[in-house]
């Protein structure tokens, strides 16, 4: 078995190239469960389906009314992004990268993270009967999950009436004054919306949430009714603005996200004979 920085260059290279300082720190602890567990059967798929369970018992215990059980809860969530790291470490090394693992993997995504302010939602109701919380939990637990979808839409449209259908050029044609307009939009707005990337992001919400079930229980707040409360109100108000902005920046980007989805299937075309006749030919002949 390789050691720990060679186990990384494996199993994370890829990874640390393209990912935030954050997730490489994330995968800094997550190397050591992934070294643990290639000394067992336990494959990648396994790894991903007991993250799940981690991830299902976390929100059930934030759910309930103590803010120690919110504690716990939020550690075992943070146990399930754990392990959301370890499934592709351990089927990267073993090269048992499979579709089936891709969309279990996907599936942990969906249900996980609305479900975490489902979760806060019905602990905040058991802990203050305020029945507006139910409400406020279900808004940011949709926009978790619409937000998915809108990242991956260029791609479905692209699967749904590109290929699918005889290729036909893209229609309606690219417009470039649109997609210039969310340009500008992205960047006008880019200071008022970053601090409440901070109420979208999985991670800070997780570490807010245990923060605030903290403070519950050392520090009450009878003036805001609870700490999770005041964390419940201002994610359902953060992910409501992020939500309307990014359906406005995919209305003006839609065709040119399509198109260079488009472009990189071509490139992929194009360089796949290359490949073919680079690999069969034997050097000396």
């Amino acid at each position: 078995m390789e050691d720990i920085a060679r186990l990384k260059q494996i199993t994370q290279g890829e990874k640390r190239a393209t990912q935030s300082s954050r997730y490489t720190r994330m995968r800094d602890v997550s190397v050591y469960i992934t070294w643990a567990l290639l000394h067992t059967p336990i494959t990648a798929n396994q790894v991903t389906a007991i993250g799940i369970a981690f991830g299902l018992f976390g929100v059930l215990s934030l759910a309930m009314p103590s803010p120690l059980t919110g504690i716990a809860g939020g550690l075992l969530l943070w146990m399930y992004i754990l392990l959301d790291k370890v499934d592709g470490e351990v089927a990267r090394y073993r090269k048992t990268v499979s579709l089936r693992g891709i969309f279990l993997d996907e599936i942990g995504h969906l249900v996980i993270q609305p479900l975490l302010f489902v979760g806060l939602s019905v602990h905040v109701y058991a802990t203050t009967a305020r029945v507006e919380a139910l409400l406020l939990g279900t808004i940011p637990a949709l926009q978790t999950g619409w937000a998915r979808v809108l990242v991956n839409l260029p791609y479905r449209i692209y699967a749904k009436k590109v290929v699918s259908l005889p290729r036909p050029p893209l229609s309606p044609p690219l417009d470039i004054t649109r997609a210039q307009r969310a340009s500008r939009i992205q960047r006008a707005s880019a200071p008022l919306f970053k601090p409440l990337h901070l109420l979208h992001s999985f991670y800070w919400v997780l570490t807010l949430t245990i923060a605030a079930s903290l403070l519950d229980l050392l520090l009450p707040a009878p003036a805001i009714v609870s700490w999770t409360y005041a964390l419940l109100l201002l994610a359902a108000a953060a992910q409501m603005a992020l939500f309307f902005r990014a359906v406005l920046l995919a209305w003006l980007t839609i065709e040119a996200d399509v198109a260079r989805v488009d472009e990189h299937v071509r490139q992929a075309l194009d360089a796949r004979p290359r490949q073919a006749t680079d690999a069969a030919h034997v050097p000396g002949e």
